[in-house]
C-alpha cells in the first residue's frame, strides 16, 4: 500500500513538472510570438533553428521558408565572412556581442540595416547548443543619418561657393583698386622733388596702399589657399606646418 502511495506521489510530481516546462515554454514562445524585433536562433552549424514573426515581415520569408536553411540565405553577402568562420568563433569565445551594425538580406534582395545583438546558448555541460541573434531594423536611422550627411555637404559646398565668391570681389576689387592707386602714387612721386612734405606724405600714402594690397592677398589666401586649390590639400598642410614652425 505505502508502495502504491510512494507511486502516486511520484507520478504526481512528474505530472506537475511536466505541465510545468510545457507552460514555461507556451510562455517563452509567446514572448519570442510578440517581440517587435527580428529573433534568429542559429545551430553551432550555422543553420537556422527558429525564427520569430517580426523576422517574416522583416524579411518578407515565410517561417517554413528559412528555418533549416543556412544562415547566409538572410545574411547580406559582405556580411557572410564576419558571420561565418572568425565572426562566429569569436561571438562563440566572447559568448555575447551587443549593437553591431550589421545587414540581413531580405527575400527581394534588399539590404537591411539593423543593429545587431548575439549571445551564445551552452547546456550545463558548457557545450554549445546554439547563437541567439536580436536585430533590430535601422532602416530610417540610416535615412536619417544620410539625410544628416547630404546636409552637411551641401553646407560645405555652400560655404566654400561664399568663400570663392568673396575671394573674387576681393581680387577683382578690392585689390585691382588698390593696386591702380599705387601704381599712380608711383607715378605721382616721380614728378615729385625730394624732401618736400608732398613727396613724404606721398610715399608714406604708397607704403600704406601696398601694406593694404599684402593684407587683402593674405585674406584671400585665407580663405581659399592658393596650394589647396593647385597643388590639394597634403601639400598645403605641410606649407602651414613649415611656417608654423618658423613663427613658434
Amino acid at each position: 500500500m505505502k508502495s502504491e502511495k510512494t507511486e502516486e506521489s511520484t507520478k504526481t510530481t512528474e505530472d506537475k513538472k511536466s505541465r510545468a516546462e510545457i507552460i514555461s515554454r507556451e510562455y517563452a514562445d509567446n514572448i519570442i510570438r510578440s517581440m517587435t524585433e527580428s529573433l534568429i536562433v542559429v545551430s553551432p552549424e550555422g543553420n537556422i533553428q527558429t525564427v520569430n514573426a517580426a523576422t517574416c515581415a522583416l524579411l518578407g520569408y515565410e517561417e517554413k521558408e528559412i528555418v533549416g536553411q543556412p544562415v547566409g540565405k538572410i545574411v547580406a553577402e559582405e556580411e557572410q565572412l564576419r558571420f561565418k568562420g572568425s565572426g562566429i568563433e569569436d561571438l562563440i569565445k566572447k559568448g555575447s556581442v551587443r549593437n553591431m551594425e550589421r545587414a540581413y538580406l531580405s527575400k527581394d534582395g534588399r539590404k537591411i540595416p539593423v543593429l545587431f545583438s548575439g549571445s551564445v546558448m551552452r547546456d550545463d555541460d558548457g557545450k554549445v547548443q546554439g547563437i541567439v541573434c536580436m536585430a533590430q531594423d535601422i532602416t530610417e536611422r540610416k535615412r536619417a543619418e544620410e539625410q544628416v550627411r547630404g546636409l552637411v555637404r551641401d553646407t560645405l559646398s555652400a560655404q566654400e561657393a561664399e568663400r570663392e565668391r568673396i575671394c573674387l570681389e576681393v581680387h577683382d576689387g578690392v585689390t585691382q583698386t588698390l593696386a591702380s592707386v599705387f601704381q599712380y602714387l608711383q607715378t605721382l612721386e616721380t614728378t615729385l622733388a625730394e624732401g618736400t612734405p608732398a613727396k613724404q606724405l606721398v610715399l608714406r600714402a604708397s607704403a600704406l596702399v601696398k601694406q593694404a594690397i599684402q593684407e587683402s592677398r593674405e585674406v584671400i589666401n585665407s580663405l581659399q589657399p592658393a596650394t589647396l586649390r593647385d597643388l590639394g590639400l597634403v601639400a598645403t598642410l605641410r606649407q602651414e606646418m613649415r611656417q608654423l614652425e618658423q613663427e613658434t
